[in-house]
């Protein structure tokens, strides 16, 4: 439920920093809450029906984290190729070699 939260929060900051692709994350942040809820509302559950869920969670977060990670990443490059490489002169702060 917490990575859910947190995901949901990430997502609508990447909404209104322009991210195109934030509403992938968005629901897949929102099926992560929904069943961290039937979890927590539903503990009685059979042992055989939790491991397939803790399964279908974990599938989930796997598919959330690496659409954040693929959006992410499209729009950093989108970022650098529009601005450009960040150009200047480098100076060397210590050296070895004194």
């Amino acid at each position: 439920m917490v990575d859910g939260i947190s995901k949901m929060k990430n997502a609508l900051n990447l909404k209104k920093s322009g991210m195109k692709n934030y509403l992938a994350i968005f629901i897949t942040a929102v099926v992560e809450l929904v069943l961290g809820i039937v979890f927590i509302i539903n503990p009685g559950l059979g042992l055989h029906t939790m491991l397939r869920i803790i399964g279908v969670v974990l599938i989930i977060a796997g598919i959330s984290n690496l659409v954040t990670f693929i959006g992410v990443t499209k729009e950093y490059k989108t970022i650098i190729n529009k601005n450009g490489e960040i150009e200047g002169d480098a100076k060397v702060i210590s050296s070895e070699e004194e």
